[in-house]
């Protein structure tokens, strides 16, 4: 959700931003963080995936995943769930091991943050196999070839969104104070 203006010289300005799932929405106060599952897997955080500490930050990170959805038009993210369903495996844990390969494994303050004893031996888990691997997909190496709107300030910005670390994760506001809007 966007509330917006038009300055005098007839420039769009985005004042502020949630991002809002009507079906479930509420409004976190501060810093005060949620332990429940919400919104779509496709779009959450790691904690949002785990459903346990989700804070500001976590919108910030969905936020940064649709984004690069809408610069790249891939849907680098989207499983087969109808297959999940018969191999009998979560969704959380497949989106998980997608994000560890193209974000990074999971970094020191995740895990305590998570503060769940499965979620957290699935995490080390998961990134602990990330880890050993050459994923193809680190959006870090990614290139112009990969979406022609990929430019690296664009990357920078989805990079910045997607910080792993909920408790190093920017807030909306830094987000939209960011110079990339600037240079669009």
């Amino acid at each position: 959700m966007i509330d917006w203006d038009v300055d005098e010289n007839g420039r769009f300005i985005v004042e502020r931003v949630a991002w809002a799932d009507l079906d479930c929405a509420l409004q976190l106060k501060g810093h005060r963080l949620l332990d429940h599952s919400i919104g779509n897997v496709m779009w959450r955080s790691p904690e949002g995936q785990t459903g346990n500490g989700i804070g500001k930050p976590s919108e910030v990170f969905s936020f940064g995943l649709v984004f690069l959805y809408t610069i790249t038009g891939m849907e680098t993210l989207h499983p087969d769930f109808e297959q999940l369903k018969k191999d009998n495996v979560e969704p959380e844990q497949v989106i998980l091991y997608q994000l560890f390969s193209m974000f990074g494994t999971a970094p020191p303050g995740l895990i305590p943050h998570v503060n769940d004893e499965y979620w957290s031996e699935l995490l080390r888990m998961l990134s602990d196999v990330v880890a050993e691997e050459q994923p193809s997909m680190r959006f870090a190496q990614w290139d112009g070839g990969n979406s022609p709107n990929l430019n690296a300030e664009t990357k920078r910005m989805i990079l910045k969104m997607t910080e792993l670390d909920p408790k190093k994760g920017p807030t909306m506001s830094c987000i939209l104070e960011d110079p990339w809007w600037g240079e669009k």
